[in-house]
C-alpha cells in the first residue's frame, strides 16, 4: 500500500466516522425534541427513547398510530436493505423508499397542524426536521390536537 493509498483510506475512515458522529448527534437532538413533543401531546416523554416505537407514538399524537407502525416497519426494512442485511428486488426497495418519503411529508403537515402551525412550518419539518422538532418541543407551540 502506497502512502497515497494510506492517506486516502485514512481520509475515508475519518469521513465515515464524522458521518456516524453527525448521525448520532442528530438522533440525540431528535429524541430530546420528541421527549418534549410527547409531553405536550399527553404521552410519556420516555417513549421517545425507543426507536421505531417513538414514531408509532408520534403518529398517534399527530395522525393515526397504525400508520406510524407501518412507517416504522418500512423504515426498519429499508435500513436492513440499505445495510445489505437483506436483499429486496429493486422495485420493492424503491417503492418502500418512496412510501417512507410520502409518509414523512404527510406526517410533517399533520404535525404542524396538530401544533397550530402552518404550511411554512411543515416545509421546515420536511427539510430540517431536527431543528423544527426542537422549535416545536421547546418553543411556544401548544398541542391543539390531531385532525380527524
Amino acid at each position: 500500500m502506497s502512502a497515497y493509498d494510506a492517506s486516502a483510506l485514512g481520509a475515508l475512515v475519518g469521513f465515515i466516522a464524522f458521518l456516524g458522529i453527525l448521525t448520532l448527534v442528530l438522533y440525540i437532538i431528535e429524541v430530546i425534541a420528541m421527549w418534549k413533543i410527547f409531553t405536550k401531546g399527553g404521552q410519556a416523554g420516555w417513549k421517545s427513547l425507543i426507536p421505531i416505537y417513538n414514531y408509532y407514538v408520534l403518529y398517534d399524537i399527530t395522525w393515526q398510530a397504525p400508520i406510524g407502525f407501518a412507517y416504522g416497519v418500512m423504515f426498519f426494512v429499508n435500513t436492513l436493505e440499505r445495510n445489505k442485511i437483506i436483499a429486496l428486488p429493486g422495485f420493492l426497495s424503491l417503492s418502500i423508499s418512496l412510501a417512507i418519503l410520502v409518509l414523512h411529508i404527510m406526517q410533517s403537515i399533520k404535525m404542524a397542524k396538530a401544533f397550530g402551525k402552518g404550511t411554512g412550518f411543515a416545509i421546515g419539518l420536511i427539510l430540517l426536521q431536527p431543528i423544527f422538532l426542537l422549535i416545536l418541543g421547546y418553543g411556544r407551540a401548544e398541542y391543539v390536537g390531531k385532525e380527524e
